[in-house]
Parts: structure tokens; sequence; C-alpha cells
């Protein structure tokens, strides 16, 4: 048996067996997603994810900007929610490849939970030196319930995949190991802050924050620790720069300019309810996938048997550590019940205000779980006797109880979910477009489709027949919406608030979609009924661009309530709130027609004709980014009606081009760069030590 034992860790003891060991394991875990006999699922995936991802792979694919996204909230900067993180490396070559988004999703997900398990696997092998522990460490890691319900947000999934080589750029600064320390550090940090995604960040921080001061404690100069680590975390920020710049410069324009309120940010807190998914693997499509955190009972035994295994042992530095990640495993747990707990005391802070969902601090708690559990192992192993036949049945139970909860309990549904077309689609496809040639948008205020409620059989058909199309899903069917997914612009949020005919004439909707009476399952007659679609016509939309010969300045708080006043008529004045009004002559006529020129996301060209100086309002949301030229002169870009666009122009003919150059895009790369030039000269000249 030590024979064998022995054999088996000299095979296992490299890194690229342990990987292939470890990609075996994935494989074998999500076979009918590899296969793609299946696809991850979620809400958010369906009707948010994937359509950006689908919208961004067109403007790619056509070899036009994807930085403004024409589908959702009539008008929308793609670079403030990047559900496609375009700067990430690996994104922008599988978009290219022209697959279906939920697949290259798929792939995007496994590798990333593949990789996960292999940076864990560094992690624990370079802190515990045992192959069997460092085995199940990745195992832990990326097979957790935390992990593969992570599965239904591709960028958490990446996020996943580096976080532990953040643990081990600390662990080596700690030891004084300083180049390869800031180079992991910095090049991991930077990936991360490129997925866009720093919800997930900020779940794994209790963890990584003690794990820091641990680091402060074991290393034998703390003031040159501490300036590596401040030093490797500026290279981060500076490599991460083009996604993070261009979303902060956005963020005071967006519904999260002041934080959420503290009911909002509570919304998914940990509860009572939820505590069987810590400790069984009761999670899956039905559950709230926020609160799974199973690590498998290997892992939860041997997370609590360390603290006495390691009592024992002389290794100062397992002890320091496995004590930092219970501390940072404990906040996540106390800051995951949100409001109810001591999180509300920290909760108002600049980062944390706009975090919603405080069950995500379970992230850390998962952390705590798999990388302390092996620290457990790894003194197990040492021990004399059966120490090491213990160790590997410990790594082998987990590959089983893990790689079988996952293969059962991820969200996944067949693959026709995403390619089904719904029947409301093709109705709102077939919508006459307005008198520029622009299609006519929607406003979907429906229901989502109880997809989790849904038999195999039904899932198909129902979304095919029964969709809402709600949030961005329309943007998968070449369809633009009113309405969006995730945080809108202020201004537009502000307007689509009011939710009323009038909106949707004044947003240029031709239909509204909303909650009709229930009607019996075309599927199966004995199923519950379900809601169906009922159309409202909007009786009289405006066009997306048209001259208007009137303007009245008012204030930003007198603008709303104008323009739903039914006396008013949008079509002779627009209302803004900056500058003179337009001059108006009292022997002109007003008389005018916009033709279309081009259109294609981020770019409208238009050629006006008008007997009087007039206001060109364009029904596409203000944002600060987008720049006016008339007749290939500078003019500002004016809000108008709340969340519009306007461009005054004077008598006769001009040709008005609108470009979107996003802010802060610019500025992002060359700090980008600037961090790239610094990760080499640190590769370069920094001290090994």
């Amino acid at each position: 048996m030590r024979l064998l034992l022995a054999r088996l860790e000299a095979r296992l003891g490299t890194t690229p067996t342990a990987t292939a060991f470890l990609l075996a394991l994935v494989a074998a875990a999500f076979l009918p997603v590899l296969r793609g006999a299946r696809s991850f699922f979620s809400y958010d995936l369906l009707y948010e994810h994937l359509p950006v991802w689908h919208s961004v792979q067109q403007s790619l694919l056509r070899g036009e900007s994807p930085f403004w996204l024409d589908g959702i909230f009539m008008g929308h900067p793609f670079l403030f929610t990047q559900e496609a993180p375009l700067f990430y490396p690996l994104t922008a070559p599988l978009l290219l490849t022209g697959a279906p988004v939920h697949r290259l999703a798929d792939v995007f997900s496994l590798l990333h939970i593949a990789l996960a398990g292999s940076t864990a696997y560094l992690l624990v092998r370079a802190l515990a030196r045992s192959t069997s522990a460092a085995l199940f460490g990745g195992i832990a890691w990326m097979l957790s319930a935390r992990t593969v319900q992570g599965v239904t947000w591709p960028n958490a999934v990446a996020v996943t995949a580096w976080v532990p080589l953040l643990f081990l750029a600390l662990l080596k600064l700690s030891r004084g190991e300083r180049r390869s320390g800031l180079i992991l550090g910095s090049v991991s940090g930077g990936l991360v802050l490129l997925l866009s995604r720093p919800q997930s960040l900020l779940g794994v921080l209790p963890a990584l924050v003690a794990f820091a001061l641990a680091g402060a404690v074991l290393a034998p100069d703390r003031g040159r620790y501490l300036r590596d680590l401040a030093t490797t975390s500026l290279l981060a920020l500076l490599l991460g720069a083009p996604a993070v710049v261009p979303s902060a410069s956005i963020l005071p324009e967006t519904t999260r300019t002041g934080g959420l309120s503290p009911v909002e940010r509570n919304d998914g807190a940990l509860t009572g309810a939820d505590l069987d998914q810590l400790l069984i693997p009761v999670d899956g499509l039905g559950r709230w996938p926020e609160a799974a955190t199973y690590p498998g009972v290997a892992a939860l035994a041997l997370f609590f048997l360390a603290f006495g295994l390691l009592r024992r042992d002389e290794d100062r530095e397992a002890r320091v550590v496995l004590a930092a990640l219970s501390a940072g495993g404990l906040v996540g747990l106390v800051f995951a019940f949100g409001e109810s707990g001591p999180y509300r005391f920290v909760s108002d802070l600049p980062l944390l205000s706009g975090f919603r969902s405080p069950a995500r601090f379970l992230a850390a708690t998962a952390a705590a779980l798999a990388f302390g559990s092996s620290l457990g192992l790894a003194a197990l192993a040492r021990r004399p006797g059966r120490g090491r036949v213990l160790a590997w049945s410990a790594v082998a139970f987990l590959a089983i109880d893990l790689g079988v909860h996952a293969f059962l309990a991820a969200p996944t549904v067949p693959p026709g979910a995403f390619l089904a077309e719904p029947r409301l689609a093709s109705h709102l496809r077939s919508l006459p477009p307005d008198g520029l040639g622009v299609p006519r948008r929607y406003w979907s205020l429906g229901l989502l489709t109880p997809v989790h409620e849904l038999s195999e059989e039904r899932l198909v058909p129902v979304l095919a027949s029964a969709d809402h199309l709600n949030n961005a899903r329309g943007m998968r069917f070449g369809l633009e919406a009113v309405q969006g997914a995730g945080p809108a612009l202020r201004r537009t949020d502000q307007l689509l608030s009011t939710r009323s005919l009038r909106v949707a004439e004044l947003g240029g909707a031709a239909r509204i979609v909303v909650r009709g009476p229930p009607a019996g399952d075309e599927v199966d007659a004995a199923a519950p009924p379900l809601p169906q679609a009922h159309l409202l016509s909007v009786e009289n939309p405006l066009p997306r661009a048209l001259l208007v010969p009137r303007s009245r300045i008012l204030t930003p708080e007198a603008v709303l309530p104008m323009l739903l006043d039914p006396a008013f008529d949008p079509r002779e004045t627009v209302l803004l709130e900056e500058g003179p009004p337009w001059p108006e002559s009292a022997d002109c006529v007003p008389s005018g027609s916009v033709r279309l020129l081009g259109r294609r996301p981020g770019h409208l060209s238009l050629a006006t004709e008008s007997s009087c100086p007039a206001v060109l309002l364009v029904l596409q949301a203000w944002e600060a980014g987008w720049k006016a030229t008339v007749d290939d002169r500078d003019a500002p870009v004016l809000r108008a009606n709340v969340a519009f666009q306007a461009v005054r122009v004077g008598a006769g003919r001009h040709r008005v081009d609108l470009v979107y150059r996003p802010r802060g895009l610019r500025d992002g790369l060359l700090l980008g760069l600037a961090g790239l030039f610094g990760v080499v000269l640190v590769a370069r000249r920094w001290p090994t030590s």
C-alpha cells in the first residue's frame, strides 16, 4: 500500500498530471454540458447575460463598435454592466468564432471551473507541501456548490478561477518571494478586474483581507511586505483599468450613483431557510443560487479536525493561515445575513453600498472551508501509521461526493431552451418600422417564464409559446426594447418608472407586453395554466428621430411632470434642461423632415431639412459619451425630454452625425498599457527576495 501511494504521489505531484486529473474530473462531473446535451442555465443567463453576449458578438462579427447596446433601455452603455467581459483575453476570441453564445458560455464556464481547480492546487501545494492536500483543495474549491452554482454568471466563475492565485501571491510576499509574488498578484488581480464582476471579488474579500493580515504577521520584514502589497495592488488596478475606468466614468449617470437602499442591497441575504445549502447538497435549479456553499462532507469534517491536528504540528505558518481563513470565513458567513446582522454597520461604506445580495459573502466561507480543510488533510497525511492512506481516501471520497453533486445539482437545461424563438418575437419583428425606417421598440411588463417549475418535456414548448421577452431577452432575436436588465441610466429609469402608455409613446414603442389572463397549457392540459402575453397597441408612438420646432428650458425636476401632462405635445415642443431656447421667428412657418442615412451601434447619421431653426429630437438614451456634428462641425448633444438626445439645427439642409465614444476607454487602455509595462519591469528588475 505504501509503495502504491508513493507511486500515486509521484505521478500526481507534477502540475501537468494533476491538471489532467482535475480536467478529467470536471469532464465527468459536467459530461452532459461537455457533450452539448445540456447547457448551464439561470434566469440571468437567459434574460440578461446571453442576450448581451449575442449583441456584442454580432457587433464584433460585423466589425462594428460593441460599446453601445441599441436593444435595451432605449440604448445603453455596454461598459457599465459588462456581462460579456470584452477586455478579458478569452472573451473576444470566443465570440469571434460565431458559435451560439449559450455554448460559448458553457465552454467559458467549464474552462474556468477546471482552472479554479488548478490554481487552488498550486495554492495548497505551496501552502501545505502535500500532493494529496493540493488535490483535495483543488477539488474542494472547483466543485463546491458555490462554484457549481456560480455557472449561472460566467464572469463570476472566471473570478473564482483566479482567486486562489491572489491568495498564493499574498503567501509568496509574506515569505519574501517578492518578484514572483508581485507578478502573480498583479496579473491575477488585473484579470479579476477585467472580468467586471466586483461583487464576486467583494464576496471573497473577508477571506482575502484576513489572509493579507496573516501575511503581515508572518512576514520577516513587515514594512517591505506592506510596500510590496501596495505595489501589487497598484499594478493590478492599472491592468484592470480598461474595464474599471469606463465603468467608473459612467457610474454617476446610473441608478447606482449613490449606492442602494438598505432594502435593495439586502435582497438575497441569507436566512434560516437557506442554511441547509451550507451543510447538505440541496441546491439546484429551483433554489436561490447565492446561498449554495456545500463543500463536501470530507471538507467539512477536515476543516474542523484541522484545529486539533495542527495543534500537534510545528508548522506555525499553517496555524496562522488556518486562523486567518477561519476568521475570514466566519466574517463572510455573518455578513451573508445582511442587514439583520453586524453587516449593517459597514454596508454604507462606498464600495459596499452598491453591493447587492449579501449571501455572496459566502464565497469567503467557501474559500475558508476548501483551503482550511486542505491544511487539516496535510497534517493528517504527515501523521505516522495510516495518515497517508486516510488522506488519499479523503481525496477519493471528496472527488466522488462533489463530482456526483455537480452532476446532479448543476443548473442545466436542454440547449433548446436558448434556441427556441418565442412566438411573441416573430410577431414583434413583423411590425412595420417607423417613418424613419427604424424597427419599432416594444416594452415588456410581463412575467418571467417559471422555467424552474417546468418539466423537461414542457420547457422548450412553453418558452416558445409563453415567453414575455422580459429584460434583455429580445436582443437574442434582433428586437429593441424600452426596458432592459441590470442597473439603468438614472434618467432612463426615472422615465420608465411611470409605466404608462404616454411613456411608451415618448419612447417610440409600438407595443406593450403585459400579463394576460391565464390560458390552458397547450403541452399538458393537466398542468396549471400559464400567464399568456397580452399586447397593448400604442396609438401614436414617436419616430426614432424628428424635428421639433420649439423648445422650453425647465429645471430637471419640472421636466417629467410637464412631459406627462396630456396637454403637452412632444411633436411641437422639446423640453431641455440647459442653454437658451432656440430662437423662433414669427414669420416662419415650421416644416421639416428627417431622413436616415445610416445606423449602427453607437453611430447614427441623419439628414434634416427644415424651413425654420429646429431641434432634432433623437429617441436614444442620453449619455455623456455621445458626440454630435452638424455638417462636420461639433455641436452639443443636449438632454431632452428627461432621457433622450437633442441637437439644434438651423433652417435648410444639414447632415447630423451622432457617435458614441465611451468615456474613460482611452484612459483605461493607456493605464492598462502602463500596468503591463510595470509588470514587465518587475519581471526584469525587481529583486527575487
